[in-house]
């Protein structure tokens, strides 16, 4: 029987690993043809979908190597690597692939020996295990975006594989857990209005105010818990694959509504009227305003300007906007 060959893709940064490579060729050290190197600037810059994307192209296994620690001509690009890489293998693993499969390497320019080294270790670890069970099962067309794209891939990666929670050591920049205290939210939606990522969410409902929160598109940049003005937000470091894949919207907390005394709408978060009547009566303001909705302020306003001007009673022209296209007239009393 025909021995197997794998296919083994490196992606090498250009300062150090593939000028190990290079000098081991040029020295005339063998290593095994299997290797594919791809050269970058920097080991720092190699993101997780492209390492899943040369799985997904037929890869048995992938390397990452860079230069030496606390020795990165682009100061800490290597740590990242090797922080991304952890966070792959232990995905990986709760996937049944196996973690040898995934790998990175750090050496120096002259390293030429080594690197011949590594490349057989390597080439024969890969063999033994065999094909690499993603090839040709994973292709997919994804979705536009980094964070879009990477659930896209180990999705499909983990169509078949009994996914549970993983509690990593060590955690890459990146994921994140949105914690709300309920007792504090008054339901401002100033969270929604800076997360630039559309984790956070507000929806307003004829009797409640949701904040909602989806864990797979949170980047952990803490901008909502900065912002929030009651401190009522935390950001923890954490990854949960299988919440992560699932991609469903969580709700974290229920604000109740103030009802418009006019119409019956409603139109503003409780907790937030109550504060802002606190605010109001530190400035010896009242706070009668909030009583009604928007629509019925601007109504009673109008009735107030037509009894000054002696038109009480008669017929009010208002405009409301019938379609997208046009505006129309109507007459009330």
């Amino acid at each position: 029987m025909k021995r197997f060959e794998p296919v083994i893709v490196g992606f090498v940064c250009n300062e150090c690993v593939y000028a190990a490579a290079d000098l081991a060729g040029t020295t005339r050290l063998s290593y095994p043809s299997n290797i594919r190197l791809i050269r970058v600037p920097c080991s720092g810059q190699v993101d997780m979908t492209h390492i899943l994307r040369a799985f997904e192209n037929g890869a048995d296994g992938v390397f990452v190597g860079g230069c030496l620690k606390e020795q990165c001509h682009y100061v800490d690009g290597n740590v990242k690597a090797e922080k991304r890489i952890h966070f792959l293998r232990e995905t990986l693993k709760a996937m049944g692939i196996k973690e040898e499969r995934l790998g990175i390497h750090f050496m120096s320019a002259s390293m030429g020996r080594e690197f011949a080294n590594f490349a057989q270790e390597l080439t024969s670890t890969i063999r033994k295990l065999g094909p690499s069970p993603l090839k040709g099962k994973t292709k997919t067309i994804h979705q536009n975006g980094k964070r879009a794209m990477l659930r896209d891939m180990l999705l499909s990666m983990a169509k078949k594989a009994d996914v549970s929670k993983i509690d990593f050591s060590v955690v890459i920049e990146g994921f994140g857990e949105t914690e709300i205290d309920k007792n504090k939210c008054i339901g401002c939606g100033a969270c929604d209005y800076v997360c630039k990522d559309g984790a956070m969410a507000v929806e307003v409902k004829k009797d409640g105010l949701l904040i909602k929160n989806t864990y797979w598109k949170c980047t952990a940049c803490r901008m909502c818990s900065d912002v929030c003005p009651k401190e009522c937000l935390e950001v923890k470091d954490v990854f949960d694959l299988s919440r992560f894949l699932g991609g469903k919207e969580e709700i974290k907390t229920e604000v109740g509504m103030t009802q418009c005394e006019n119409c019956g709408k409603s139109f503003l978060p409780l907790m937030l009227a109550q504060d802002i009547e606190r605010f109001l009566s530190t400035k010896d303001r009242t706070g009668e305003f909030l009583d009604h909705c928007p629509k019925c302020r601007k109504l009673d306003q109008a009735d107030r300007i037509r009894r000054t001007q002696g038109l009480a009673g008669k017929p009010m022209r208002v405009k409301s906007q019938k379609s997208s296209k046009r505006l129309t007239t109507k007459w009330v009393k």
